[in-house]
């Protein structure tokens, strides 16, 4: 398996940080994988959220909400400092127009909808990658 990209301060909402991520992209789905980091214990229950977006259209064209490890450890019982590395597989829609795509990974609270946001505001990460349909 490839070596996973770390990366610094992407912290959402200061409390759950992601920590290092791996992507494998094939002709029909997206394999996402996200190693996250709390930055507290007893955090509410979050739901983890994988999308393909249209880079241009800036539309949500394909994407999975889960809670973490589907559902087998969920951020309530995340103790601060644990590395927990989830996998999140997201199926490329058929008839995919050419075009530029990228993939976004966030946090939101189940029973509003309300996403975490990150020091600079934003309510999602994106991946530092784009996905290229060619003609």
């Amino acid at each position: 398996p490839a070596e996973m990209g770390q990366v610094n301060d992407i912290i959402f909402d200061g409390q759950v940080a992601l920590a290092a991520y791996q992507f494998e992209p094939t002709e029909d789905y997206i394999s996402v994988t996200i190693a996250w980091q709390p930055q507290q214990s007893h955090l509410p229950d979050y739901t983890v959220f994988v999308q393909l977006i249209d880079a241009e259209a800036n539309e949500r064209l394909a994407g999975v909400d889960t809670q973490p490890l589907k559902g087998q450890w969920p951020t309530s019982r995340w103790v601060k400092n644990e590395v927990v590395v989830d996998e999140y597989v997201v199926a490329v829609p058929p008839g995919l127009r050419p075009g530029f795509y990228q993939v976004i990974v966030g946090l939101y609270r189940p029973e509003t909808g309300q996403r975490l946001t990150l020091a600079d505001g934003q309510d999602h990460w994106t991946l530092p990658w784009m996905f290229v349909r060619e003609k």
